[in-house]
Parts: structure tokens; C-alpha cells; sequence
């Protein structure tokens, strides 16, 4: 009994190992099942949020894209206003600022003209809300807060766009655009838009955002400037939260997680701007809700009974078809935004274009809009049919692809180059251009633009003549006494020879005739001078060598009389040797002879027993730079003065003594060459630098 009692308890044992093991097998079984089940819904809701966050970037790309041609659109119509005629040297800040007014208007803006640093006076505002003068300098915390634009377009000489701030002149939150102005022989300028968020705001609400999803664009300091949540603007101003700065900080783009001003988490797709490279564009939606999502299509996905393949075929046809939809409303978006472009820069006098350089050089057109026929005066179909663009361009001047290297080397390039008309005649043109997008090839892109200065350059030109003949209409009655006097000692000799020769002394008839040669000689010579002086430098011919000796001697042959007329000593110190320079002999003559007559008229308003005396010396240079100063003790220049010497008319003299452009002709004569001018006070006056290149 007791065997069979064993026998009896130890078979349920052996069942109940089998049976133990066989679930032991068919766990171990099911487990890769489970295991592939487990990594199926993983992969599913991967796949989903992918999509999810695919959408997200390319909302974000087409949204930038939009605001950059919004921003884009402001410079080109900055650009062209440039190019105004109204801004040349007889600078009409009232016809300015009514041609200005109706671009303002456009754009809902204020067109604004800031003089040149350190003050940055506003010389023109296109609308003003109150009748208050406009400020002679940029109030402070307007200079701090566009401080980076300011030093792009002036040191830089590059467009921009500035960061939200608080304006004194236009006194509520706005925005800035600026270009710069620059005139050959003026001080440099920049004409800025100043526009409110709220052009923005309207953009976004413009926009067919996903249902779920909220936009904002935001400055370099990460201040909302537009919300599509907040379409009041209440938030305008508000900071973003901190840690996206960091999250974003070095990246053109970025796909990051974080907490929003409500506490709920969102994903947030963020794309950086191109024209304002410290903006960016931000969109975004609440995590919870992509989860949700997610997790209820695998829900449904799972119902069905084909929770694997038929889940993963739907996510990825879900996927497909809402990136097919995103494709389509971002190409309509693009689509719209440029015939938008299109239309505001076809009435521009401007000629835009994008090309796309290859390592090797060679270059493509990729984009050309404007008025064609207008900047270049040929019609637009000759031009677009014409084989060789390259016959109508001036022999001696360059075009972009001889100005290629450099520009791909610097990144910028600004040339001017003369076209021929279909009549025959010239025209001048002035293209700038700048690299936007350099390739890992070596190759790039280049945007530019082309404006007709033709007008221009001829205003240049009728305000130089009319400062040399200035010059030579204060210089008249010197020069007469100059001339007069070898004709009398001509007429002189003459006589004695009559009466040598009645007599027969030859020899004495022989010297008197060589006094005539001598003094016909140098009536000629102060003849020829005359003339090349009111000549005038021929444009486009490069720098010669020009003895440095001799153009300050011409200078002094030219005012000697009036500076003896006014008892002044003049005191020459050029050295040995004197120095050699490159440029042009009549325009160093000019400009010398402008700041003689100037010290003159300095030094006769002193006190009769103060000295009146005259330095012209060279100073010591480096690298190359020759360093002529001239220094009068007229007592020096005053400081309100001093800061805007250059400007046209700007004087000190009455209103029947000068007219304020002699300065401002100078300061371009030297820029033309190659050299510059400065002024500074000393002790008993002004001192004038004037630099050039040693030849």
C-alpha cells in the first residue's frame, strides 16, 4: 500500500512538471511575439510623431520664407528710394520727404533719413504725428537700441534689419529697415522704414495654419513681435521663455520640447530668418494632444484586426497624404508670396537678380525682376534675345564677371560700369552685389541689384565745375595782376629794343628780346594752368604719378595774389626728396587751392596784430601713405562745425562769402583717388590731413 501510495503521488507530479514546461515553451514562444508586437506599436507611434513633427518643420520653413519676402520687400523699396535724385549734393529735405511720404503710406511706415555718425541726425521723416523740429541728432536710447543695424549699415555698408525697440520719434514699438545712401564726394547716410508689428501679425493671420498649431515670430532678443493666439498684439514686447534661447542657441533650425506660458508642454519647430539672421520664426503645438493623437490612431489601427501591417500601412498613408497636403499649401503660399513680390518690384527703378555661381566660376541666372527697360533703356525682349550682353558694356569698365573672384572672395562687390544706348550715347549704371548662400561644393549664390546714376554723376559733375569756377572767381583778381604784370615788362622791353635798334646796339636789342621770350613764356604757362584747372580731372582715368612739389606750386601759382593781397606768409616744408603720389595733378591742385583760399578768408577775420601765417608740410606716414597737412592760425574751427565739415553746405562764412560745398567737393575729390581728408584743432588753428598713396 505504501509503494503503491507512492506510485500513486508522484504521477500528478510529473503531469504537473509537463504541463509546466509546456507553458514555460509557449511563453517562450509567444515572447518574439510579443517582443515584435511591442516594437510594431513603437515604431507605429515613432512614425506618427515623425510626421507630426515633418509638418511642424515644414509650417515653420514656409512661414519664414513669407516673412523673409516681407522683409525683403521693404529693402528693394529702400534700395530704389536711394537712388532718389533728390538726395544728391542740393540735398531738398521738403521734396524729399513728400516723395518719400507715398512709399511710407505703402507699407504703413515712416520713411526716415539719418545723417551720417557720430550724431545720426534725422534729416527727413516722412509722416509726423505732431509739428515738433526734427531732432539735430538720434536721441540715445533709440542709438542704443539700433546700435548693431547702425554699425552694419555704416561701417559695413550693408542693409539690415534691427530688433523691436521703443521709438522717441515715432513714439511707440517698432521695427527698422535700413539701407545705406552713399554719394560720391557726400558724407554717408541711411535711409530707414520704420514699420509696427502689426505687419507681421496681419502675415500670420494670412497663414492656413494646421488645426492645433500656433505661430509667433520673434526678434534677436527673443521678443514676440506677432502671435497667432494674440492677434490684438498684447503680447508684443513679452520675452520668450528663456530656456529656448539656449535650446536654439548656434542653429539655423531646430525641433525642440519644452514648457509653454501655460504650463503645458509643446513641440516646437524653430527656423531662423535669412534677411534678419537673429529672428526667428517658431511653430508649434501641445504635446499631449500629438500623443493623443497618436495613441488613438493606433487604437483605431488595432480594432480593425490588422493591428500590425494594416496600423503601419495607415500611419504611413496618413503621413504621406499629410505631407503631400503640407508640399501643396506651402508651393501655394511661395506661389502667392512671390506674385506678391513680383508686382511690388515691378514698378521699382531697379533691376534685381539672383545667380547661382558653380565652383568653377561660371554663373546662371536664376531670378531677374524690376523695371528693365527703365534702369537700362533698352526693352526688355532686345535684351532678353541679344547673344553677346557683353558688346554693349564700355570697354574699360568691369562687369560681374570680371568682379566675380572678388566678390566670392569678400562676399560683397559694388562697381559702376557705363552701357551703350540704342541711340548711341551712355549710360551709367551701378550694380551691388553680395553672396546669400555659399555651397559645400564651392559654389554659391549671389543676389544683387542695378540702378541707373546716370543723373546723378551728372550733378557730380556740375557741382565740381561750378567749385573750381567758384575758386576762380574768387582767384580774378590775383590772377589779372599775375598776367598783367609780365605783359607791362613784355611792353617795356619792347620799347627799349625800338630804340636799341635805332641806335644799333644789338646786343642790348638781343637781351630785351630775350626778356620778352622769358615773360611771353611765363604768361603762358599761367595761361595753360588756368585752363586746366577750370578743365577740371577727367572721370574714370586711373591715378598717375604726380609730383607731390609741383601740385602744391600750382596750388600757390593760383592764389598767390590773394593770399599776398591779405599779408599772409606761407611756409613750404615737403622734404627731400618730396614725395611722389598717385592721382590726378588738377584735382590735388583743387583741393589745395579750396583750403588755401579758406585759411585766407580765416585768417582775415582775426585781429590785425595776430599772426597770419600758412604751413604746408608733409607729415610722417606708414605702409605706403603719403600725409600732407596744411595749417593756418585762423584760430581754429568750432566744434558744432567740426563734426559736420564734410556735409554740403555746411559753412562758417556769410551767406555772400561761400555756398558750403567746397568741403564736401574736396572730401569726394579725395575719396575718387583713393585718399581721404581729415581736419582737426590745434593750438593756434585748423589743421587739414589730406592722404594719398605713395606711386
Amino acid at each position: 500500500m505504501e509503494q503503491q501510495d507512492v506510485k500513486t503521488l508522484k504521477a500528478p507530479a510529473r503531469g504537473s512538471q509537463s504541463r509546466r514546461g509546456a507553458l514555460l515553451m509557449g511563453c517562450v514562444a509567444l515572447l518574439p511575439l510579443v517582443v515584435l508586437a511591442g516594437l510594431a506599436v513603437l515604431s507605429a507611434l515613432g512614425a506618427y510623431r515623425a510626421s507630426d513633427e515633418a509638418r511642424l518643420r515644414d509650417t515653420a520653413r514656409a512661414l519664414a520664407a513669407a516673412v523673409d519676402a516681407q522683409l525683403g520687400t521693404y529693402l528693394v523699396a529702400l534700395q530704389a528710394l536711394a537712388t532718389s535724385r533728390e538726395l544728391e549734393e542740393d540735398f531738398d529735405a521738403q521734396a524729399f520727404t513728400t516723395r518719400s511720404r507715398g512709399v511710407g503710406e505703402l507699407f504703413d511706415g515712416w520713411i526716415v533719413l539719418l545723417g551720417p555718425p557720430p550724431g545720426y541726425r534725422v534729416l527727413s521723416l516722412s509722416k509726423q504725428e505732431d509739428h515738433t523740429p526734427l531732432p539735430t541728432e538720434l536721441p540715445p536710447n533709440n542709438r542704443r537700441a539700433i546700435e548693431p543695424l547702425l554699425a552694419e549699415v555704416f561701417e559695413h555698408g550693408r542693409a539690415g534689419i534691427s530688433d523691436l525697440f521703443e521709438g522717441s520719434v515715432i513714439r511707440r514699438q517698432i521695427l527698422t529697415a535700413m539701407v545705406p545712401v552713399v554719394r560720391d564726394g557726400l558724407p554717408p547716410r541711411a535711409l530707414a522704414l520704420s514699420f509696427e508689428p502689426a505687419a507681421l501679425r496681419q502675415l500670420l493671420a494670412r497663414q492656413d495654419l494646421p488645426p492645433g498649431t500656433f505661430a509667433a515670430v520673434a526678434d534677436g532678443q527673443l521678443h514676440i513681435l506677432a502671435h497667432s493666439f494674440d492677434p490684438e498684439g498684447q503680447r508684443i514686447g513679452v520675452r520668450a521663455p528663456g530656456w529656448v534661447n539656449a535650446a536654439i542657441a548656434g542653429k539655423q533650425r531646430a525641433l525642440v520640447t519644452g514648457p509653454g506660458w501655460s504650463g503645458e508642454d509643446n513641440i516646437y519647430a524653430v527656423e531662423r530668418l535669412r534677411l534678419a539672421p537673429g529672428w526667428t520664426v517658431t511653430v508649434a503645438e501641445p504635446l499631449a494632444a500629438q500623443q493623443a493623437s497618436a495613441w488613438q490612431a493606433l487604437r483605431w489601427l488595432i480594432a480593425g484586426g490588422t493591428a500590425l501591417g494594416l496600423g503601419l500601412a495607415v500611419v504611413v498613408w496618413a503621413s504621406r497624404r499629410e505631407a503631400v497636403h503640407d508640399a501643396r499649401r506651402e508651393a501655394e503660399a511661395l506661389r502667392t508670396g512671390r506674385a506678391e513680390v513680383e508686382r511690388l518690384l515691378g514698378g521699382l527703378p531697379a533691376v534685381i537678380f539672383l545667380r547661382e555661381v558653380a565652383p568653377d566660376g561660371s554663373s546662371r541666372p536664376v531670378y531677374r525682376g524690376g523695371d528693365l527697360d527703365i534702369v537700362m533703356g533698352w526693352p526688355a525682349a532686345d535684351l532678353a534675345t541679344r547673344r553677346n550682353f557683353e558688346d554693349l558694356i564700355h570697354p574699360e569698365d568691369t562687369n560681374l564677371a570680371r568682379e566675380m573672384p572678388q566678390l566670392l572672395r569678400e562676399g560683397y562687390a559694388s562697381y559702376e560700369w557705363r552701357m551703350r544706348q540704342p541711340g548711341g550715347g551712355w549710360r551709367t549704371l551701378h550694380t551691388l552685389a553680395r553672396v546669400l548662400v555659399r555651397r559645400h561644393d564651392g559654389g554659391a549664390e549671389i543676389v544683387g541689384y542695378t540702378v541707373d546714376v546716370s543723373a546723378r554723376r551728372e550733378a557730380e559733375a556740375r557741382a565740381k565745375a561750378s567749385a573750381r569756377l567758384a575758386s576762380l572767381g574768387e582767384m580774378a583778381a590775383g590772377l589779372a595782376h599775375e598776367i598783367k604784370q609780365p605783359l607791362q615788362t613784355i611792353s617795356l622791353a619792347a620799347e627799349i629794343a625800338q630804340l636799341e635798334a635805332r641806335q644799333g646796339n644789338a646786343q642790348s636789342v638781343d637781351e630785351s628780346l630775350e626778356r620778352i621770350v622769358e615773360q611771353a613764356g611765363r604768361t603762358a604757362d599761367m595761361i595753360d594752368r588756368l585752363r586746366r584747372f577750370a578743365r577740371g580731372g577727367e572721370d574714370g582715368v586711373p591715378p598717375q604719378a604726380v609730383p607731390l612739389a609741383a601740385a602744391v606750386q600750382g596750388a600757390l601759382d593760383l592764389t598767390r595774389s590773394a593770399l599776398r593781397d591779405a599779408s599772409i606768409e606761407v611756409e613750404v616744408a615737403l622734404g627731400e626728396p618730396t614725395p611722389i603720389v598717385q592721382g590726378q595733378s588738377v584735382l590735388i591742385e583743387q583741393v589745395l587751392s579750396n583750403l588755401l583760399l579758406n585759411a585766407r578768408d580765416a585768417l582775415t577775420t582775426r585781429h590785425a596784430s595776430a599772426p597770419r601765417r600758412i604751413r604746408i608740410a608733409v607729415a610722417p606716414g606708414a605702409n605706403g601713405i603719403v600725409r600732407l597737412t596744411v595749417a593756418d592760425t585762423g584760430g581754429g574751427i568750432a566744434p558744432e562745425v567740426m563734426a559736420r565739415l564734410f556735409e554740403p553746405f555746411v559753412t562758417t562764412k556769410g551767406p555772400d562769402k561761400g555756398t558750403g560745398l567746397g568741403l564736401s567737393i574736396c572730401h569726394g575729390l579725395m575719396k575718387g583717388m583713393g585718399g581721404s581728408i581729415e581736419a582737426h584743432n590745434e593750438a593756434e588753428g585748423a589743421v587739414f590731413t589730406i592722404t594719398l598713396k605713395a606711386a
